[in-house]
């Protein structure tokens, strides 16, 4: 008689390895000549094939109005990898965090 077992063990051991081998990611950009304030803004962008095409963009004019922003930082957090893992890549959200100028 067969037993899966064996079989989900080892695909539990697989996941559990690719997960901890994949990593968050995280980009940051500065404005030179602008002061961040302490208000954090945040949007989500959606994308497929491990982040490389994305669905939606980020309009920063939206996000900071005519101050511009002063810091912005991207990344996928761990939820995100989740998600992506779960979906095998073909969704990704990327997190995209804004602090406007002063």
């Amino acid at each position: 008689m067969y037993s899966l077992v064996p079989s989900i063990r080892a695909a539990a051991l697989g996941v559990a390895a690719g997960l901890s081998l994949s990593g968050c990611y995280t980009t940051k950009m500065y404005s030179a000549n602008a002061t961040a304030s302490r208000t954090e803004r945040t949007a989500i962008v959606h994308s497929f094939v491990f982040g490389i095409v994305p669905m939606n963009q980020v309009n920063l004019d939206s996000l900071c109005g005519e101050q511009g922003f002063a810091e912005l930082k991207t990344s996928i957090n761990g939820w995100g990898l989740v998600a992506s893992a779960v979906t095998m890549g073909l969704w990704t959200p990327i997190t995209v965090k804004g602090r406007c100028a002063e």
